[in-house]
């Protein structure tokens, strides 16, 4: 009995050590996912903390910006995924850092409740045009 119940144990611990995340790699609280390097300490300013939405083809596209540095996409008020994207602010430049680490860039300009992306660059996952702030 004990020749058998070793290997299926060390197969257990293999098949869980594949599965942890080293302390050294930032996790996401959201997703469990590691975090890409380019998007650890993301930050975004209060004036972005929200969500915006534009309407376009009958549809409403919602792009939720979270204190902790966070994107999330909603069509239609649900999220068709659960795929994050990180942000990064420097001045009016935000770098959006996709999960797999891709990165694109967007200026933005905020006027009392409507944000405007511009400049829009990579594959920031963004809509050009104006958003109004949902209250």
């Amino acid at each position: 009995m004990k020749k058998i119940v070793i290997p299926v144990m060390m197969a257990v611990l293999l098949l869980l050590a594949g599965s942890v995340v080293f302390a050294d790699e930032p996790v996401d609280d959201t997703t469990g996912s590691v975090v890409p390097e380019a998007a650890q300490g993301s930050v975004i300013p209060n004036d972005l903390v929200g969500k915006w939405s534009i309407k376009s083809t009958g549809r409403t596209f919602t792009y939720e910006f979270t204190s902790d540095g966070l994107m999330l996409f909603y069509l239609n008020g649900k999220r068709p995924n659960d795929e994050v994207a990180y942000v990064k602010a420097d001045g009016k430049v935000i770098t959006i850092t996709q999960k797999d680490g891709s990165a694109g860039t967007a200026e933005y300009q905020i006027s009392k409740d409507v944000i405007q992306f511009s400049k829009l660059k990579g594959p920031s996952g963004l809509m050009k045009g104006k958003m109004k702030k949902e209250m």
